[in-house]
């Protein structure tokens, strides 16, 4: 097959399988038989003389589209487009974000050979880490990845990147390497904010805000973090299963595991009352002269009464 297309959320896999692609292609072509499309902004007549064109001063040529589905002119045409392309043509669509009820996803799904990148899950990232962390001649002991997807979250272009960092400054990783080098994500330090928070420790709370503060996390962005995280307790308290959950909110089962013990601490009600007065706090914020610290402070010193 000659077309294939690649969809998914995961950026980092499909971008290295993607590269892969296209190296290969131009160790044996050249360069110069690839050509980028941006479908979003092209026309039909553009993409249809682009497929149907011979090669250039090469046996073969290689297309790359992408996001046709953003273009709906392409889209309801695009299977008779694809039936036109000859053997001397390589198609690959790229549309990560293509929605799976649209016609144009059941043609490519049919008649292209569809590769989708989801993002891994919580152990078959720690053993990403691991093999990677191999691959630089060091070794990263499963416990201390997992240290550095809580740091830094589960992007694994982030991963990829502060793993680089860590083996240039030290070739033996551990944790104490991994909280000297590198910042916990804002969306990180809000779960254990309100872990905190939620748990009495009054000193750490604080001491995780203005943490925050210090890396000029605006009050206004904390509390649109928190609300995040809050919204999630409520689902996780209101759903028959975790399963289920991920499902119809496409919530990462990492993010529901691990707000799971947050949702066993608090009672419906309090977590009704927790969100309302977040709510109030972000309304008076808005409507009245207050100070924003000393009210965010405030709001996260109560939420254990």
């Amino acid at each position: 097959m000659n077309i294939i297309t690649l969809v998914g959320s995961n950026d980092f896999t499909l971008h290295q399988y993607l590269v892969d692609i296209i190296s290969n292609f131009t160790n044996e072509y050249g360069s110069i038989a690839v050509e980028h499309i941006e479908c979003d902004n092209t026309s039909l007549e553009h993409l249809q003389d682009s497929l149907l064109s011979p090669p250039f001063l090469s046996p073969k040529k290689m297309l790359l589209l992408r996001e046709p589905s953003q273009n709906q002119k392409l889209a309801s045409q695009f299977e008779q487009l694809i039936k036109q392309v000859p053997d001397t043509t390589e198609v690959v669509v790229i549309d990560p974000k293509i929605d799976k009820r649209t016609s144009l996803y059941k043609i490519l799904k049919k008649q292209t050979g569809l590769k989708e990148f989801n993002p891994l899950l919580r152990p078959q990232l720690i053993n990403w880490l691991v093999n990677e962390a191999k691959l630089r001649s060091t070794s990263m002991p499963l416990a201390v990845a997992n240290h550095l997807i809580e740091r830094v979250g589960e992007n694994q272009n982030l991963l990829f990147n502060e793993l680089n960092k860590l083996v240039l400054y030290n070739q033996k990783i551990d944790n104490k390497l991994i909280d000297l080098l590198i910042e916990p994500t804002p969306q990180s330090s809000i779960f254990e904010l309100l872990d905190a928070a939620l748990s009495g420790q009054t000193k750490r709370s604080l001491s995780l805000y203005r943490e925050q503060r210090q890396l000029k996390v605006e009050p206004k962005q904390i509390i649109a973090m928190l609300t995040w995280q809050l919204h999630i307790i409520a689902l996780i308290k209101a759903a028959k299963s975790s399963n289920l959950l991920s499902e119809s909110t496409n919530l990462k089962p990492f993010v529901i595991e691990k707000s799971s013990r947050l949702a066993r601490g608090i009672s419906m009600a309090q977590l009704k009352a927790t969100i309302g007065n977040l709510l109030k706090l972000d309304s008076d914020l808005k409507s009245k002269k207050i100070e924003a610290d000393e009210a965010l402070e405030y709001y996260l010193l109560t939420l254990n009464n």
